[in-house]
């Protein structure tokens, strides 16, 4: 029988210090999850960003662009269940915090199941949600004025502990032998790591520049004592679950010192809590943790979650095109009443680079002098602050494919493998800058003036246009341009 590669760092080369362990942890075996908490952090604490940048930060990563939107329509997040087929309008809709709670969670989940130990994983990720929807349902009962940012803090108290349990085992077993022999499993840590597992919890919040409630459940120390006392108490419920025997005695016990701050008794709590067991599980299935999901419900219920799910989803061609078509609809809707530009470009844009789909979308506008397009705004191209803006010529004496573009009369479908004449239009500044691909591009126009284009392509994936992607991809910059001359229409603020 073969057995799995042990990945874990030999004893000679293991981190030796706090720090040495943070870094270890953020740089190779989470990397995913550090770099998105930094970007969407960063959006949703930036008052000049808004919910443009917040959502442009998700979609840099596509999978996790799409594991949000459906969570966006699921009956946890929007129990209206009002249909949402765009980031900008998921945030627009359900709040940057709630967008914010829904990222990190799938970015913790999809690193955490990468985990070498993988029965580790299933109990960390099962304790840490089932702590995190238990806290924020305590803190709506408190009238909390965020309680995303309490289900968060809940979410990430554990957060060394699952960093360390989940991707080292050899050290970890020195750990466990120790605690097997009676000593506590925080003087455990002390002794053979030199410091303890809720230290390099505090690191990593450090490194990740959390700030507010997740910081001060590290600390003790902040201005919301009653949110951080919610924060540690729901973790103890979700531990006295673990064994899958939960003590009403024992969590009415944890309860009692919430009751001031909830107007609560605990035996008033008590049934919430109970229902928030399943409520854990649920969400765990719908954030594709089912090893988690099963680990905090009975088997046979969450396998007809599961089957409810798969029996009404429609099949994935019938999918997108629902999906085209909601989106659509919410730009009409949106073109109907008052907008604002960049709301409106923010949703095209996404809708052309997730709805038809796209790798790559490209928003161009002209300079001053007419003389270059300039990139605006641009989706799936590499994360990096090295990667210059794109500037293409546009004069009157430059014939390149952006300005044969510009001169004509509407969208196009480029296919230069197929025509000599559109690939002698992929100039040196164009090839440096997009290469050359099949590729769809339209014009913006303001009074019949060109002002700018809109670019995407398959670069990455390297898929067939078709004729179908072609006319939602006219369609959906024809509402561009619309949404152009609507917007001069309107009256001063």
């Amino acid at each position: 029988m073969e057995t799995e590669p042990d990945n874990s760092l030999p004893p000679s080369i293991h981190p030796k210090t706090l720090k040495d362990w943070g870094e270890w942890l953020s740089q190779k075996e989470m990397p995913i999850f550090s770099g998105t908490v930094q970007r969407v952090s960063a959006a949703v604490h930036d008052d000049a960003s808004g919910a443009l940048e917040l959502a442009r930060a998700v979609m840099l990563d596509p999978a996790l662009s799409a594991r949000v939107l459906k969570l966006a329509n699921s009956i946890y997040y929007n129990p209206a269940r009002q249909s949402v087929g765009t980031l900008t309008k998921a945030i627009i809709l359900l709040g940057a915090n709630s967008i914010q709670e829904l990222a990190l969670t799938c970015a913790f989940i999809e690193s955490i199941q990468s985990a070498q130990n993988r029965a580790a994983a299933a109990r960390v990720i099962a304790d840490c949600l089932h702590a995190a929807v238990q806290a924020k349902s305590l803190a709506i009962l408190a009238h909390d004025p965020s309680p995303e940012e309490v289900f968060l803090a809940a979410l990430l108290y554990n957060i060394g502990h699952v960093a360390f349990w989940c991707f080292q085992d050899q050290v970890g077993a020195r750990i466990d032998e120790l605690v097997a022999s009676g000593m506590t499993a925080e003087k455990a840590e002390r002794d053979v790591l030199g410091f303890e597992l809720r230290d390099l919890g505090a690191w990593l919040t450090r490194n990740w520049k959390f700030k507010g409630l997740i910081e001060e459940t590290f600390t003790g120390k902040g201005a919301s004592p009653l949110r951080v006392q919610i924060v540690r108490k729901s973790h103890l419920l979700a531990q006295l679950a673990q064994s899958g025997q939960f003590d009403p005695k024992a969590a009415v016990a944890c309860l009692m010192p919430l009751e001031a701050g909830l107007r609560k008794s605990a035996t008033e709590l008590l049934p919430i809590v109970q229902d928030n067991m399943q409520a854990a599980a649920r969400l765990a299935a719908q954030f594709g943790a089912t090893d988690a999901a099963l680990y905090l419900s009975q088997a046979g219920q969450h396998r007809a979650v599961l089957t409810e799910e798969s029996e009404t989803a429609p099949p994935p061609g019938e999918e997108r095109r629902l999906r085209l078509a909601q989106i659509q609809q919410d730009i009409s809707n949106l073109l109907s009443d008052r907008f604002e530009l960049n709301v409106l470009f923010e949703i095209i844009l996404e809708a052309i680079q997730r709805g038809l789909p796209m790798d790559r979308t490209l928003f161009a506008l002209y300079n001053r002098e007419r003389t270059e397009l300039r990139e605006k705004t641009s989706v799936g191209w590499p994360v990096g602050a090295e990667r210059p803006a794109i500037r293409i010529p546009a004069g009157a004496s430059c014939a390149n494919l952006f300005t044969a573009v510009m001169e004509g009369s509407g969208s196009q479908w480029v296919r230069p493998a197929d025509d000599p004449q559109w690939r002698r239009l992929f100039t040196s500044e164009i090839r440096a800058a997009l290469g050359m691909h099949e590729c769809c591009l339209t014009p913006l126009t303001v009074n019949n003036r060109p002002i700018g284009l809109i670019y995407a392509d398959r670069s990455v994936g390297r898929a067939p246009l078709d004729q179908e992607t072609f006319g939602h991809f006219r369609h959906l910059t024809q509402q561009a341009n619309i949404g152009l001359k609507l917007y001069q229409l309107q009256p001063a603020k």
